[in-house]
This record gives structure tokens, sequence and C-alpha cells, in this order.
């Protein structure tokens, strides 16, 4: 359980422009696609909503209220990123 008093990564270190730029890629990757025959009024892009919505509910591992065993699973997952080839 992340407690209270812990701080939002959207508190402290949100990446607004590389959301933008994602956000803006997703927007034109649907050109023609039959998805557009019909557009909302008020469409929210795809990226940017999940990206907020994650940093939202995931704590700042840098706060010290922030539960040790989630620094470890973070610093687990961000190392098998990085080991992860690109492609």
């Amino acid at each position: 359980m992340i407690p209270c008093e812990c701080k939002r990564l959207a508190e402290v270190d949100f990446p607004i422009a590389v959301v933008s730029k994602h956000a803006v890629r997703e927007k034109s990757i649907r050109h023609g696609h039959p998805s557009r025959l019909h557009v909302w009024w008020a469409r929210r892009p795809l990226a940017s909503s999940r990206a907020m919505l994650m940093a939202l509910l995931l704590p700042d591992p840098a706060d010290p209220h922030c539960p040790e065993d989630f620094r470890r699973e973070a610093r687990r997952a961000l190392s098998a990123f990085r080991e992860r080839p690109s492609g």
C-alpha cells in the first residue's frame, strides 16, 4: 500500500514534451483509418491520457515516504527495459 503522504510522479516529474510528441504521432497515424469516420468532439489522445493516468497512480521513488518494495521493483523494471535491444 502506498501512503497518502507519498507524492505521485505527476506532481514531481512529468515529461509533458515527450508525451505531447507521442500524442501528435498517434493522432496522425490514424489518417484514413475507419475509426476516423466519426471523430468525437472532445477526443483526447490516448498516449497522453494513459501517461497522465500512470503518473497519477505511481509514487515518486525519490520521495522518503515511498515504500522500499516499490523502489526495488521499479529499479528491476528499469534495468530490464535498459537491457532490452532497441529495434
